[in-house]
């Protein structure tokens, strides 16, 4: 994926959704952009390296081929350990009543290369993505209009950024123990002229449980999925 500011990000994902009617939603597609650990100026905060956390998102879309509204909403679970190279993201969505689930697991062979499973329907299938910025920390520009502000006792950054014809709003906060370039994402909401989508983050922890980085059995192994 080439490297994209994270409104960009957001802004091809909510495109391509209200395009084909149902959510391209992935955690990991739209805060991988942006790829250096350490403070620098093009960085505003990075999320740590080890973490888990659930959001809820929905989305309304002008469906392409009658112009009629599709709304969409769903929740999702995320745990990533990217010290070892480990991401699970658990999807659930429903679309005119219809309710999808599924299931995305991200394993680091290489710098490079990263096996990428995907559970739906109780079908199991994987394949070889070769991706240099994978495994980088996912982190939020320094771009746009940002605000200092406060929830509760936390201290917290409203960035606002317009590209596109588009506009996104990006909420973060920070706990006190977390180190100076580290932060939580609370929200983002994102309107295009023809969707708009909103995204609230919970239950956030620098922490995950290593069983969640196991594939069923009836899954390919690894070197089935690295020699397609």
């Amino acid at each position: 994926m080439f490297k994209q500011a994270i409104l960009s990000v957001l802004i091809v994902a909510i495109i391509a959704s209200s395009a084909y009617a149902s959510p391209i939603f992935s955690f990991v597609k739209q805060f991988e952009s942006v790829n250096k650990r350490s403070p620098t100026s093009s960085n505003i905060c990075c999320l740590p390296n080890v973490f888990s956390m659930k959001g809820v998102f929905n989305q309304v879309s002008i469906v392409a081929n009658n112009s009629t509204l599709q709304p969409v909403e769903g929740g999702f679970t995320f745990a990533g350990d990217y010290n070892a190279g480990k991401i699970r993201q658990d999807i659930t969505y429903t679309v005119d009543g219809a309710v999808n689930t599924y299931t995305n697991w991200d394993f680091k062979i290489s710098s490079s290369i990263t096996v990428s499973y995907d559970l739906q329907s109780g079908k199991c299938t994987c394949r070889k993505v070769q991706d240099f910025n994978q495994w980088d920390a996912l982190c939020l520009p320094n771009s746009g209009t940002v605000t200092k502000a406060k929830i509760g006792s936390y201290d917290a950054l409203k960035i606002v950024n317009t590209q596109y014809g588009a506009t996104g709003t990006i909420w973060t906060f920070r706990e006190p123990q977390m180190a100076n370039d580290k932060c939580w994402i609370l929200n983002t909401f994102v309107v295009v002229p023809t969707a708009s989508q909103d995204q609230t983050y919970y239950d956030m922890v620098e922490k995950v449980d290593s069983n969640v980085f196991t594939v069923p059995s009836s899954c390919p192994s690894i070197n089935t999925c690295l020699s397609q």
